[in-house]
């Protein structure tokens, strides 16, 4: 089993929804290695003046984990810090989703602008979505508790990112990682600037789609009414006790945002094109039983040379065992292989790598 996530980036916009959003995908197949990029855009929608970000879950195998829908931007008076120190609210709702079963849920999470409030954030994205996610898998395939029981190297899962600053300082949390490693979880950071081409919600239909819906969908258009009452009744919760000073219009902003969501979600994902956008790149095969490497090539923006391919062959065992070993492809090796080193927009030399942050 396979988990591939993907943080893409953070930002602000003014005005009507930003032409982009923010996604972490997943990969459940027979493949073991990982995937993930970081993608710079800016990944918020306005949503009648509230600022909002949205966190997919996308599975090689069609379908989307719990929807993860951040509500951005709330100053100290409105969430104060002596109430709500870690800057975060989480309310887990009923069919907050693209899918339509009854047992469907999503979170809406409100965070406050302040030092520290999106690291938290991302973290509580990892207890709540990510790592249940994880050993729900784990017990379907082999019923443990993943938790409690020793995992087997055959559910070994990998969650790679290239998130932004504030997700990097979650996910290097040493706790976090510690817990990772215990449960026999690998956390990659994947190399910067290349979500145009192999990320799977990029490449594929999801992000899109997401993006033209989370503009145009209105309230006129959504039956998904039943969320008003559990919502309204957990942010009048927080007012009462005071975690939570906003006025009344805003309160009206955000539950109109929250009942458009499950329209916006289910209009932009379905199980074939999820599957597809992981082909497309290359991360599976036609089959979905491993990677395919001619599309992964063709990534590749140069002439693809024959004498450059093979190379590449030649050297994909070596990296994966320098990786298994190191956790990352050593300079050494990139030397020996004849790897041309990169300059960027600031004049460094560097060679973009994935590297195992758990090694």
């Amino acid at each position: 089993m396979g988990i591939y996530s993907n943080f893409l980036g953070n930002g602000s916009c003014e005005g009507k929804a930003s032409d982009g959003q923010q996604a972490i995908v997943t990969k459940t197949s027979a493949n073991n290695t990982s995937y993930n990029n970081h993608h710079a855009k800016d990944d918020t929608h306005q949503f009648d003046g509230i600022k909002i970000r949205i966190t997919n879950g996308l599975s090689a195998g069609g379908s989307l984990l719990p929807a993860w829908v951040q509500v951005l931007g709330f100053s100290e008076a409105e969430m104060p810090l002596d109430k709500v120190p870690s800057g975060v609210l989480v309310m887990k709702l009923p069919r907050l989703s693209a899918g339509i079963s009854e047992d469907s849920f999503g979170f809406v999470v409100l965070v406050r602008k302040t030092a520290g409030s999106e690291k938290e954030m991302f973290k509580l994205y990892d207890k709540y979505v990510t790592l249940p996610y994880i050993s729900n898998e784990r017990r379907k395939i082999a019923k443990i508790d993943d938790d409690r029981d020793a995992v087997p190297d055959f559910l070994h899962a990998v969650i790679s990112t290239d998130g932004g600053m504030t997700q990097m300082m979650a996910l290097q949390d040493i706790d976090s990682l510690k817990e990772k490693k215990r449960r026999n979880i690998d956390q990659v950071k994947f190399a910067k600037k290349t979500s145009g081409v192999v990320q799977p919600a990029d490449v594929g239909d999801l992000h899109p789609r997401q993006r033209h819906h989370a503009k145009h969908t209105t309230l006129e258009d959504v039956p998904r009414m039943c969320l008003l009452n559990p919502a309204a009744e957990q942010i009048q919760e927080w007012r009462d006790i005071e975690h939570l000073n906003i006025n009344g219009k805003t309160v009206e902003n955000i539950l109109n945002m929250i009942i458009r969501m499950p329209t916006i979600l289910q209009k932009s994902s379905s199980e074939k094109s999820n599957r597809r956008s992981f082909f497309i790149s290359g991360i599976t095969d036609s089959s979905q039983q491993g990677p395919d490497v001619d599309r992964i090539m063709a990534t590749y923006k140069k002439e693809l040379r024959i004498e450059l391919k093979q190379q590449l062959l030649d050297e994909a065992p070596l990296q994966i065992k320098e990786f298994r070993n190191k956790g990352r492809f050593v300079e050494e090796y990139f030397d020996e292989f004849n790897h041309p080193v990169d300059t960027d927009s600031n004049m460094q030399h560097h060679r973009q790598r994935f590297s195992n942050m758990t090694n």
